[in-house]
């Protein structure tokens, strides 16, 4: 209310997300998918893709959560369209929602002073390419996998991998375990097991 009431629109865009997130802690479904679903429609308003991508992926995970895959998979091709359109847009990222989710403290004060200074858009354009893609691709790639769709499943886990190379290893367990589902799913064990293998090591 306090963020409606001073037009703070991103603060408010915010709170919705983090409401969303609290909301699913708590095994709220509806207040969550409420929440989570007038994120997404603020913080694209707003021009911020960060905060909608989450809130859509976010979306989809409670989808899956409830063995509802195939209720995933809209989300999921949203996450990618706000992508697309951040990858054109020429608005940076926002440190105020790294901040506010707590994605921080995992970059430097140099990467930090990336997102408002001269290099913000090549932090925009590294965020992207190697961050949030390869991890959309490699969700999208699960619920592919859950609905049957086995064929596409297998690209977007690929490129999932191409797309994560400059990580180090940072999506390797998940990949890995994806990928072993999908051996499993096409009945390929030997190579299921050796997926289920490296996502342990």
């Amino acid at each position: 209310q306090e963020y409606r009431e001073k037009k703070d629109r991103h603060g408010e865009a915010l709170t919705l997300l983090q409401l969303g997130l609290a909301e699913a802690g708590l095994g709220n479904v509806t207040g969550a998918r409420s929440n989570l679903a007038e994120a997404v429609g603020k913080m694209r308003a707003q021009n911020d893709p960060l905060g909608a991508w989450l809130a859509l992926i976010s979306l989809s995970q409670i989808e899956v959560a409830l063995a509802r895959p195939a209720e995933a998979i809209p989300h999921v091709e949203k996450a990618f369209t706000v992508l697309n359109e951040a990858k054109t847009s020429t608005a940076p990222l926002k440190l105020e929602t790294f901040l506010a989710l707590g994605a921080a403290p995992g970059l430097s004060p140099q990467m930090l002073q990336m997102f408002d200074g001269p290099g913000a858009e090549m932090m925009k354009s590294m965020m992207l390419q190697y961050s949030f893609e390869p991890m959309t691709h490699d969700l999208y790639g699960s619920v592919l996998t859950q609905v049957g769709q086995l064929e596409k499943a297998e690209a977007e886990l690929k490129a999932a991998v191409a797309g994560a190379v400059y990580t180090q290893g940072m999506y390797d367990f998940s990949i890995e375990s994806h990928f072993g589902d999908l051996r499993f799913r096409q009945k390929r064990y030997d190579d299921a097991r050796t997926h289920y293998m490296k996502a342990l090591s």
